[in-house]
């Protein structure tokens, strides 16, 4: 009982020195909430920073605030709840490494001095945040850390801002060096900016340009009107903000400058932001344009011609000198007026509004109208006319060069008149040439009439259709309105059916088939092409039908695209005998064919199968050539 008892005594006794060192610890822990963050409860827990406190004998959270569970996601309880795994793994996986590295040194070093790293946590939300985290160890008298307080400074603004201002800044950056001009700042007449233009433009490095008074590059011409500008610029006066501007740059090349400069304030001080475009070669283009238009406005006064410029509401924006002295009004009635309306007589000025709108939509063309001067004498003007167009092809007005072509119209007129009375002639002439060859058809009729011989008497008939076949193109051309071509078609057409009449052939029972339509000839290849026909259609009524047979004859007449003539007659009876030689027969007709073939500079072939065929082959012919 009593070593019982006495045994007890010890154990309770190790238990209360154990409570005691407890209690002592408890003690410490008490001290310091008080010190640091109890001493000021809702300041801590309402803080806009997050706090929080680990125990390092239990690794678990004392202290967690308002903020750090907004961070964070979760409470306090759910938080007290998450492993040390579960902590780390809510660092971003491109920071964990560098955090867990600098936490190591820290923790290496003793916990001396304060812990601080930056970095990412991806919260319960998914939302990335970024963290400025303090730690702070509490120490025991033998310098081991016994709690570790922990401070968490939300940056997200901050750092995003931060990203905007960079990208925003290299976005400026990027974009006054892509400008193809000069962006530069100056204070107290000396640069602090310049793009990299500035040196392009310049030939100075921006260092070198740091060093200049603005003044510097200023070429001598201009030099004092932009010093005085400049001065009253930044007093407030009111001056031109932008003009012209000569510089000379680093290798003492002369620059025309399109400068523009502003009043602002940098950094604390007015300043001048200044932007030049580089216009040298402008310059010297407008340069070559005004010598090009002297030269040209020179050119346009000196010629004969009348030029008037007009707009598209035909309305005069320029005349030549030429132009007031053609129709007798001064420059300042031109100018100004509607054209057509001042100038041209009342029957063509509809004519000339349609021009004028053809004329908007680009079109070129030339035309005669009747116009009058000033004194009311009318006269005959031929205008050529064109677009006007601008620098960018944009049409805004028509050019017209006129010229007086009053005598020429007349001499026109006058040759008209002749070539009327001249074609009446000659109307005339075919009119009694085609009496007088039916007056020698008559007397040949009247002659064959008395001859019993009936082979003389068939070769009168036939001599009597050659006349009339001729006689027959000069009635065609004294009844047509073109008297240097007839209509072959036609006239063929009235020569197949004259023969049919003077043979007695039906023609139902032998059918005449003209295979061409409509063909122009002149009287030249007409009359050789007439005749060769009524040969060859005579021949084939007299022979190629006996006893009454029945069949077709065929005419054609073709022309290729090089001018060459292919003329042909078939029939489907019973055929040129054998034995007759075409290149040398005693058939006065077949005769006439050659020799008319030969007339026309062309050849004559014969087919004999299935019928007869003749194929002529000529060329137009050409008879001034030929006399």
């Amino acid at each position: 009982m009593n070593k019982a008892s006495s045994k007890s005594i010890q154990e309770l006794q190790s238990e209360l020195e154990a409570l005691k060192r407890k209690n002592e610890d408890l003690q410490k822990q008490l001290d310091t909430y008080d010190f640091s963050l109890f001493g000021y409860p809702k300041v801590v827990e309402n803080a806009p920073i997050a706090f929080t406190r680990v125990l390092e004998n239990t690794q678990g959270f004392a202290l967690i605030n308002k903020e750090f569970t907004r961070q964070s996601g979760y409470s306090r309880e759910e938080f007290n709840a998450r492993t040390d795994e579960d902590i780390l793994a809510s660092i971003h996986p491109e920071d964990k490494d560098g955090f867990l590295n600098a936490h190591g040194v820290w923790c290496d070093n003793k916990f001396k001095d304060t812990f601080r790293y930056i970095y990412r946590i991806i919260n319960r939300e998914n939302k990335i945040l970024w963290l400025d985290v303090y730690y702070y160890a509490e120490l025991d008298s033998e310098g081991r850390p016994y709690a570790i307080d922990q401070i968490y400074v939300d940056i997200t603004d901050r750092v995003n801002a931060q990203e905007k201002l960079r990208e925003s800044e290299d976005k400026y950056r990027r974009l006054t060096d892509s400008v193809p001009a000069a962006i530069f700042i100056f204070s107290d007449n000396k640069f602090i900016y310049g793009n990299d233009y500035s040196f392009t433009l310049t030939g100075f490095s921006l260092n070198e340009l740091y060093e200049m008074n603005f003044w510097d590059l200023v070429h001598p011409d201009h030099k004092e009107v932009a010093r005085d500008r400049g001065f009253a610029r930044l007093k407030g006066e009111d001056v031109p903000s932008r003009y012209e501007i000569k510089i000379l740059d680093r290798n003492g090349n002369v620059k025309w400058l399109d400068y523009t400069g502003t009043n602002i304030d940098y950094m604390g001080k007015p300043s001048v932001l200044g932007i030049a475009y580089d216009i040298t070669e402008l310059k010297s283009t407008q340069q070559a344009l005004i010598d090009s238009e002297l030269k040209y406005r020179t050119l346009i006064e000196s010629m004969s011609e009348v030029i008037i410029y007009v707009d598209n509401h035909d309305k005069v924006i320029f005349v030549n000198d030429n132009a007031i002295r053609f129709f007798g009004y001064t420059k300042q009635e031109l100018i100004g007026a509607n054209a057509a309306e001042l100038l041209v007589v009342d029957e063509y000025k509809k004519f000339i509004k349609d021009k004028i709108k053809l004329r908007k939509q680009g079109s070129k063309d030339k035309y005669e109208v009747m116009m009058k001067k000033k004194s009311g004498e009318l006269m005959w003007v031929e205008i050529s006319g064109a677009p006007l167009k601008d620098a960018e092809g944009n049409i805004i007005g028509s050019i017209g060069i006129h010229s007086n072509i009053t005598d020429r119209k007349h001499y026109e007129d006058n040759i008209e008149k002749s070539l009327k009375q001249k074609e009446l002639l000659l109307k005339e002439i075919h009119h009694r040439v085609k009496n007088n060859l039916q007056i020698i058809s008559s007397l040949i009729k009247l002659q064959s009439a008395h001859i019993k011989d009936v082979e003389i008497h068939n070769l009168f008939s036939e001599s009597q259709n050659r006349i009339k076949t001729m006689a027959l193109i000069h009635e065609k051309l004294y009844r047509s309105t073109d008297l240097s071509v007839i209509e072959f078609y036609d006239y063929i057409k009235n020569l197949v059916y004259s023969l049919y009449s003077t043979y007695g052939t039906n023609i139902n029972k032998v059918k005449p088939v003209i295979e061409f339509t409509s063909i122009y000839l002149d009287i030249d290849t007409s009359i050789p092409c007439g005749l060769i026909v009524n040969e060859l259609i005579s021949n084939c009524l007299k022979y190629a039908f006996p006893d009454g047979r029945e069949g077709s004859i065929f005419i054609n007449l073709t022309e290729s695209e090089t001018g060459n003539y292919e003329m042909t007659i078939r029939d489907d009876g019973v055929g040129i005998p054998p034995q007759v030689n075409f290149n040398n027969t005693s058939s006065l007709g077949l005769k006439l064919v050659k020799i008319l073939a030969e007339q026309l500079g062309g050849k004559v072939e014969l087919f004999r199968q299935n019928g007869t065929e003749f194929r002529i082959s000529f060329k137009k012919l050409n008879y001034l050539k030929r006399t």
